[in-house]
């Protein structure tokens, strides 16, 4: 007759799963589907891939690149839209935007991704539109709100 065994994470559940590397016993909600066959979660190892992590520093590089990098470009849209306007012009500085912005939290942060570069990048287009919002006496029209989208877009699409 067959030994009952249980989980060795899960009190009281009893199991006929076995890990694969270590032989521990485990049960289906423990157990983790891998290449080479049911694991537990201490021989799975999973984790995020490095390139989706940010440390405490490349964070804080990234939040301070977002909020100086919008500022200086708000003051360089401002100073560009002074000289030229229209539809498909926004369309091309909102491109611009983005590359802009993308560029300079892949410097800060290492070429990292994900929602919270993301989110970075959102913050420094808001900063840019908000300064070059200011710089230009309230006017606003729909080409900045494009090109702000397209820029908000763009970075989005390089950085997900």
């Amino acid at each position: 007759m067959a030994e009952t065994v249980f989980c060795s994470r899960c009190a009281g559940v009893e199991t006929a799963l076995r890990c694969s590397r270590c032989e521990s016993p485990i049960c289906p909600n423990c157990l983790i589907q891998s290449p080479v066959g049911a694991r537990c979660p201490d021989c799975a190892q999973v984790r995020k891939a490095p390139m989706y992590t940010l440390n405490t520093t490349q964070t804080l590089t990234g939040l301070f690149t977002a909020i100086i990098g919008g500022i200086a470009i708000g003051f360089l849209w401002a100073w560009i839209g002074s000289f030229a306007g229209g539809m498909f012009f926004a369309m091309i500085l909102g491109i611009g935007l983005g590359y802009a912005i993308t560029k300079l939290l892949d410097v800060a942060t290492g070429q990292r991704r994900g929602p919270i570069v993301i989110t970075f990048a959102a913050l420094g287009i808001f900063i840019a539109w908000a300064i070059q919002l200011v710089s230009l006496g309230f006017a606003t029209s729909l080409p900045t709100i494009i090109a702000a989208a397209i820029g908000f877009y763009f970075a989005y699409q390089n950085l997900k």
